[in-house]
């Protein structure tokens, strides 16, 4: 719909600034600040998606942007819309996630009207969110394209404040083309000569990917680097599923990392971290690398290098072409492997990977480890993984496998519980042709099952996989430490498969292994609609022998976990 000539709304040239821009998907939460425009986006083809909380419908952009490596959009009202959203805001401000958030916003003129009057700009500064506000119908079209292009560029959310009145206000619409710029960081002479006098001294170097080297698709010139370089294959948290398939990859470093990959990264003399911000997370607050390992952070934002761990060669650069030119002049030095990778190692590394294997189930309650190995077998390799946060989350993060890094979605910087349920919706409305499996604990399901109706009237295809302890597990374990009783940290136990069932949804109820195949392959032979798996599991149950470093790791200062 082209409406270049005339005067044109403020809101329909919010439709079609955002049809321009190639958007076909807007996840949101209506309101007097986004009423005005929401209908028309039908008549441009782009889908609606209605969530039932202002968090909700910001994790759904999130996921989806993650899932699709496309930028997702939501939007919510003024004033409580916007402060309902903060959390998972600040969560996709931490991850670096591309999300568009278009908010309304009280009157740019003096209005009586004023209950819902807060400085939108300033709630967003206070927690490091960037904005862009729209002060007059004038510059609308400019704004949104600007604030479009911060998102890309930045890989950062950016929230675009549009007062009702300007939503109302009309002018002659101009697209406005905001160049982007295709240049790609590269090392200097000098940082690369450094770098690869670094990697011609190292014995066992180990290679990092992030989420930046999943932006920038370095996969290929990272394994070739360490193809070139002996080195192991690892990533952050954020970028599981990067090197998924290779023989070489010992999956997740930091906090998550099984206890063979940990052996194997203090081996490591040398560390080449792509795209990362070496986070708390990541390195264990320092602990997980070798004392004289040496450390090499390449980043394309300065700022954090260096940041929140020591490095010995800080590069700002992207990622794909670092690697690229680091390959290149060793392969004019003719650098050649040690011969450290061997069949032995590879197979040292896939038998790590089931160092979590046991079975504490009773009769009425089922291990989850159990449950987590039997969803590995059965789900379709082609599948997308969202984890939601709790004591159990390091259970699907070790033990299920990533189809690719777009496969994984883990909304858990920030660490606020109950984003899982709308990631899930946000990544299966980007990946349709996956079906989309959710971990998520009681406690964290009871936040957000408002949304589970937004999955059951929208027809996706999500498996809902409730660990459910009937308890805030982690207060368990503590109130038991601090010798206080643990009566507090537990809660009624929820029926999810009834509430599933009671919704629309289909719900079944698993306290042994052979209830789980059962209704997974039933439901997996014809997966329509969402599945809720309520699954009885013991509490308190130790889970992984080195749990203790996520206690640690929650009381660091960091920023991120990619």
């Amino acid at each position: 719909m082209n409406q270049n000539s005339g005067a044109v709304s403020g809101a329909r040239q919010v439709c079609e600034e955002l049809h321009r821009h190639g958007v076909t998907d807007v996840f949101g939460l209506m309101g007097d600040g986004n009423v005005q425009w929401i209908p028309m986006l039908q008549s441009y083809g782009i889908a609606y998606h209605a969530a039932r909380h202002e968090a909700g419908a910001v994790a759904m952009a999130d996921a989806y942007s993650r899932a699709t490596g496309r930028v997702g959009v939501c939007t919510v009202t003024q004033g409580p819309g916007l402060t309902h959203a903060l959390s998972c805001l600040i969560e996709a401000r931490k991850a670096g996630s591309e999300v568009l958030l278009v908010a309304g916003e009280t009157p740019a003129r003096p209005s009586a009207y004023s209950c819902q009057d807060v400085d939108h700009a300033a709630v967003l500064d206070s927690v490091q969110c960037e904005s862009v506000r729209v002060r007059v119908v004038g510059t609308l079209a400019r704004d949104m394209a600007r604030a479009l292009r911060r998102v890309q560029s930045g890989q950062r959310p950016v929230t675009l404040l549009l007062p009702t009145d300007v939503q109302r206000a009309s002018c002659r619409y101009a697209p406005v083309v905001v160049a982007a710029s295709e240049h790609r960081g590269t090392p200097g002479a000098d940082d690369v000569a450094r770098l690869a006098d670094l990697v011609q001294a190292a014995q066992r170097p180990l290679v990092i990917a992030g989420r930046g080297a999943v932006q920038s698709g370095a996969r290929a010139a990272l394994e070739r680097l360490a193809d070139r370089t002996d080195a192991l294959l690892g990533t952050t948290v954020l970028a599981k599923g990067f090197f998924q398939g290779n023989p070489f990859s010992i999956d997740i470093v930091g906090g998550f990392s099984t206890a063979t990959a940990k052996e194997l990264i203090h081996e490591a003399d040398l560390i080449l971290a792509f795209g990362t911000t070496l986070s708390t997370w990541t390195t264990l607050a320092g602990g997980i690398f070798a004392p004289a390992a040496r450390i090499v952070q390449v980043c394309e934002d300065a700022a954090v290098i260096g940041a929140t761990a020591p490095v010995d060669l800080g590069i700002v650069g992207d990622a794909r072409a670092c690697a690229e030119v680091l390959e290149a002049e060793l392969a004019r030095r003719e650098h050649e492997p040690r011969g450290v990778r061997t069949d032995e190692l590879a197979e040292r590394i896939a038998s790590g990977r089931r160092d979590m294997a046991g079975d504490l189930s009773t009769e009425d309650l089922i291990d989850p480890r159990v449950v987590m190995f039997k969803l590995d077998e059965l789900l379709p390799a082609e599948r997308t993984l969202a984890v939601d946060g709790g004591w159990h989350q390091v259970l699907p993060v070790r033990l299920l496998t990533s189809a690719d890094e777009r496969g994984f979605v883990f909304l858990q910087t920030y660490q606020a519980l109950g984003p899982g349920l709308a990631a899930a919706i946000g990544a299966a409305t980007g990946r349709p042709d996956r079906v989309t499996a959710l971990v998520v604990g009681d406690g964290a399901l009871s936040m957000s099952l408002g949304e589970l109706e937004t999955a059951i009237r929208l027809k996706l295809s999500i498996l809902v996989v409730v660990i459910n302890d009937g308890a805030y597990h982690a207060e368990v374990q503590e109130l038991e430490e601090i010798g206080q009783p643990t009566g507090t940290a537990f809660q009624a136990d929820v029926d999810f498969a009834a509430v599933a069932n009671a919704l629309g949804a289909r719900g079944g109820t698993v306290r042994r292994v052979g209830e789980l195949e059962e209704q997974l392959a039933g439901w997996l032979a014809d997966p329509q609609g969402p599945l809720v798996l309520d699954c009885k599991v013991p509490c308190p149950i130790r889970y992984w022998d080195d749990q203790r470093w996520i206690e640690d790791v929650w009381h660091e200062p960091s920023e991120g976990a990619g």
